[in-house]
């Protein structure tokens, strides 16, 4: 697999709100949007400040920061008109939300809220930790030159966000009859699948020889084989492997006891102890071949040596279950959750849209799409 850079990294944490929301902007939303924006093209402020909200300045850093993180996750290019329109979308889309996040910051302060330090600072870390560690967090500081201090304020921003969010939706409930009917309205909507539908699944046990072309291939050419002569040595011995599978499956199908001889001979060191015990699995848990071979067997049945990138396994199948709807009972946990989610969501919506038109901002015209 290629290795996620730090910038992409970055950006699945701190763009998520902003991308969801970005593409339902048009070029004029903040204008429409909020309330008292300074619509005077003599902007007076510090060039380096995208925004000022009731007093309190957002840097440009920062917006420079997201609108990278945004372009490289979304994969847009400034070289078609599609790509230039859902950039220009972006760049305002960045604006809204971070004017948005400072109204938040500002009504939990004036409110209150205040977020333990103990509880930035394990967030502070948390995120640094996503981004790949502490070298990676400076380089990525180095690369979009904001300051930890600001990189601090974000994941702040984001705790402030959640109280905000906590104590505007502190009163929200949910009935039990919306739960009931949402389970019977959704339950066969496709969009729902995860939360109503559990996938077909089975048990099996599996005895793994383990044979990895390329690691012998490796271990093997250590020993200064010409190619020629490594290719032969690598089919001899995948062949062996082979043969040794073979004598297990043997054994078994004269009746010897699965559990035992996977404990002796299994090379899965996660189900050798148990027997080779795999668990209930669905299908796309291990590779397509093994998965194929698994769910074409009836319980308590025998596999022939299935060949895999990892080796040769004997798999025996266990009990086989069909793929059916949950019961409300099994699921009415998760959709009160959902509900309660969506309430916050909408009660946080609300409140924003009251907030925008009641605030005094005014906008650095360097950072506006265009005028409305």
């Amino acid at each position: 697999m290629k290795k996620t850079s730090n910038k992409i990294r970055f950006a699945q944490i701190t763009i998520l709100v902003i991308i969801a929301a970005v593409l339902t902007f048009s070029v004029s939303a903040i204008q429409r949007t909020y309330g008292n924006v300074s619509r005077n093209d003599a902007w007076t402020g510090d060039p380096s400040i995208v925004a000022r909200v009731e007093g309190r300045d957002i840097s440009a850093r920062v917006y420079d920061m997201y609108l990278k993180n945004g372009i490289q996750a979304l994969g847009l290019s400034e070289s078609n008109a599609e790509g230039r329109r859902q950039i220009a979308q972006l760049k305002e889309g960045i604006v809204s939300e971070l004017i948005d996040r400072a109204l938040i910051e500002m009504d939990a302060e004036r409110r209150g809220l205040e977020v333990a330090a103990d509880k930035i600072e394990s967030r502070y870390r948390q995120r640094v930790e996503e981004m790949g560690g502490s070298d990676a967090y400076r380089n990525y500081l180095n690369e979009t030159q904001i300051t930890d201090e600001e990189f601090r304020q974000i994941v702040k921003g984001e705790l402030c966000a959640e109280l905000m969010q906590q104590e505007l939706s502190k009163d929200l409930t949910i009935d039990p009859s919306e739960s009931q009917a949402f389970y019977d309205k959704e339950k066969t909507n496709p969009k729902y699948a995860a939360l109503f539908v559990e996938p077909e699944s089975m048990r099996a046990s599996h005895i793994l020889i383990g044979a990895r072309r390329l690691q012998l291939r490796n271990e093997i050419g250590a020993t200064g084989k010409s190619d020629a002569q490594l290719d032969r040595a690598v089919a001899d011995e995948m062949n062996k492997r082979r043969a040794r599978a073979a004598d297990l499956l043997d054994q078994l199908k004269r009746g010897a006891d699965f559990a035992t001889l996977a404990r002796r001979y299994s090379d899965d060191p996660g189900t050798r102890e148990r027997g080779g015990d795999l668990g209930l699995f669905t299908r796309d848990a291990h590779t397509p071949r093994f998965d194929e071979a698994a769910f074409a067997l009836k319980p308590d049945q025998l596999s022939e040596i299935v060949e895999t990138e990892y080796g040769f396994h004997i798999i025996k199948a266990g009990e086989h279950r069909a793929e059916r709807t949950r019961r409300f009972d099994e699921v009415r946990a998760q959709i009160e959750q959902q509900l309660l989610t969506r309430k916050r969501g909408e009660r946080l919506t609300t409140w924003l849209q009251a907030r925008r038109r009641a605030a005094t901002i005014s906008i650095n015209p360097s950072y506006r799409v265009a005028s409305s």
